[in-house]
């Protein structure tokens, strides 16, 4: 480990641009969670399993294609597509359009000298070199 030091003033750190929620509740209801480890079947048009929901839920999993990402966030009402996953895909319904209503992430803001930064005002906050903040984003 360096200690560096500097003797100028330092500006403050900028935020995640963009962080993965690792969850969503959907306008159907559904309430999902980023799927995590081990080969999964695929869904319909060559999509894979991103979020996994609970059972029962109208929407199974959240599905996207390899190399995509799961949330279309180009219009303020955010969407996935919901689907079914099996290991004969081809006999599966395409995936479906579903809103988001709440996506949950959880925001770090990293930075030298021991400085915390609120990511929504952007303004220092003296304290230890970690901020760590669970954030709700409402999408509806």
């Amino acid at each position: 480990m360096r200690r560096l030091y500097s003797t100028q003033t330092l500006t403050a750190v900028p935020t995640t641009i963009d962080p993965m929620p690792w969850g969503l509740d959907l306008a159907d209801g559904s309430q999902c969670v980023a799927r995590t480890g081990g080969a999964w079947p695929g869904g319909a048009d060559g999509t894979v399993p991103d979020y996994i929901c609970r059972k029962n839920d109208p929407t199974p999993y959240v599905l996207a294609a390899p190399e995509q990402q799961p949330i279309d966030k180009s219009n303020p009402i955010w969407i996935v597509r919901g689907g079914n996953i099996s290991d004969n895909p081809a006999a599966l319904a395409p995936p479906v359009n579903v809103a988001v209503r709440t996506a949950y992430t959880r925001l770090e803001v990293r930075s030298a000298m021991c400085r915390r930064v609120n990511p929504q005002s952007g303004t220092d906050r003296p304290g230890t070199s970690r901020w760590t903040r669970r954030r709700r984003k409402r999408v509806l």
